[in-house]
């Protein structure tokens, strides 16, 4: 029954009407191997399938099977891979398999648009050269990354700024691991790319590196930052220097820098719809050792103005309380997704959190998180916090939960339909659950 509208050329000439995108997510469904498999049914479903089954291809050299597989598909159908993705390690005790070399397929790789690359244990810049030159025609989004232990050991390359030249054509930048002090090579990185729409800058990037961007990438719609060693006036700058941004992650917010949130305004990003804020835990540690480390008024202030476009919010190792919750519902009247990491003891009531959902009728997804041991039955479950008929997925990673808790939970969420419990749950304690619950995908993280 399955094989005779398969090989149908009217559903074959239905499909080709589809757009390209929609054959993307139908592809994405499937999976590669669906498709690789349909590709064998008929010539049609081979010309329709094979360019979506090799549009993005993901190589590891320490689980792929068989990387001479991967060089033959390569040097074969390279035209129709259009992303690549590569991680090349080798743990320690693995067998030793054939390695593959830059030369060994890049020269096949005729239509490449999207290429991120991953050394967990380094790479010279010889080797870098070998990836991305032969490529810099085509490339318009790249992703470098190395493990950033190598950069505060000394050994990482520099920013590849002269290899960056080469790609005329690039609107997306992921640097990790690669650094570098000299503010020169900032300026010319993104004079030279300044139509970039996506950035993330490495870990721990000098306060030049984000006063160029701020300066120069008037275009950016996504910007990572790690604001680690970033000043205040360097944040303000890129709150006034970036208006188009639409999603903005920074990290590693200090006592020194956090007073800056206040210029973080939606005036300046009237397009912005996600927003995530994550302070460096250790940095607010050593603080309080000498001064109480800043509470919730920065993130008052932060939310003293409505975001009317903000859909998905993320803050990590802020000092919440029930007023800033209250008003970050208040002010996010179309926020859709939210994580929040508490404390231990939490300094949220019940109170709180009724504000919140009280205020926020659009939220679907909330991921409460905290930092306690994995092993710990958790006291922060909030059980009669999360009284919202519209949320459908919840992700908790509090400790140990235990079916019971869950039952309390479960009954006020009648459209929940996800739940993401923490590894530390035993899955055989779960049969309860799924057996009252049987609508529920249940997922460990």
């Amino acid at each position: 029954m399955r094989h005779a509208p398969i090989q149908s050329p009217g559903l074959v000439a239905l499909l080709r009407l589809l757009p390209e995108a929609d054959l993307q997510q139908l592809a994405s469904y499937l999976g590669q191997r669906t498709c690789l498999d349909l590709c064998r049914v008929s010539r049609d479903l081979h010309a329709l399938f094979l360019p979506l089954a090799l549009h993005t291809v993901h190589f590891n050299v320490a689980t792929c099977p068989a990387p001479l597989a991967l060089v033959a598909t390569c040097r074969r159908h390279g035209r129709h891979i259009r992303r690549f993705a590569g991680t090349f390690s080798r743990p320690a005790g693995w067998p030793v398999r054939p390695g593959v070399a830059p030369t060994d397929i890049v020269p096949y790789l005729t239509r490449l648009d999207r290429l991120r690359l991953y050394w967990p244990h380094g790479v010279t810049p010889t080797l870098l050269r070998q990836w991305v030159a032969p490529l810099a025609g085509r490339l318009t989004h790249i992703d470098l990354r190395q493990d950033p232990t190598h950069h505060t050991a000394g050994l990482a390359i520099q920013v590849p700024v002269d290899l960056l030249h080469g790609i005329h054509r690039l609107a997306a930048l992921t640097l990790v691991g690669f650094g570098t002090n000299d503010p020169r090579i900032w300026t010319a990185l993104f004079q030279a790319h300044s139509h970039l729409t996506t950035l993330r800058l490495p870990r721990r990037a000098p306060d030049a590196a984000l006063a160029a961007a701020a300066r120069y990438l008037t275009d950016l719609a996504h910007l990572q930052i790690d604001a680690l060693r970033t000043g205040p006036a360097t944040l303000a700058a890129v709150a006034q220097g970036c208006p188009r941004l639409r999603r903005l992650t920074v990290t590693g917010l200090t006592p020194h820098n956090i007073p800056a949130l206040i210029h973080l305004h939606p005036a300046h990003w009237v397009d912005l719809t996600h927003l995530s804020l994550a302070q460096d835990a250790w940095a607010f540690v050593e603080a309080a050792s000498a001064d109480p480390s800043p509470g919730p008024s920065h993130y008052q202030g932060l939310f003293a103005t409505a975001w009317p476009r903000l859909r998905s919010l993320t803050l990590r190792h802020a000092p919440l309380d029930d007023p800033t919750l209250a008003l970050l519902g208040r002010r996010c009247p179309r926020l859709r997704r939210l994580t929040l990491t508490v404390g231990d003891p939490p300094a949220v009531t019940d109170r709180g959190y009724r504000h919140l959902l009280a205020h926020a009728p659009h939220l679907t997804e909330f991921a409460l998180e905290a930092d306690v041991d994995p092993d710990r039955p958790t006291d922060l479950l909030p059980a009669h916090k999360l009284a919202s008929s519209a949320l459908r997925r919840l992700r908790l990673y509090l400790g140990r939960i235990y079916p019971s808790d869950l039952l309390i939970l479960l009954p006020q969420l009648p459209h929940l339909r996800a739940v993401t419990l923490p590894r530390a749950c035993r899955k055989a304690d779960l049969n309860a659950l799924r057996i009252r619950c049987p609508h529920l995908t249940i997922t460990f993280g």
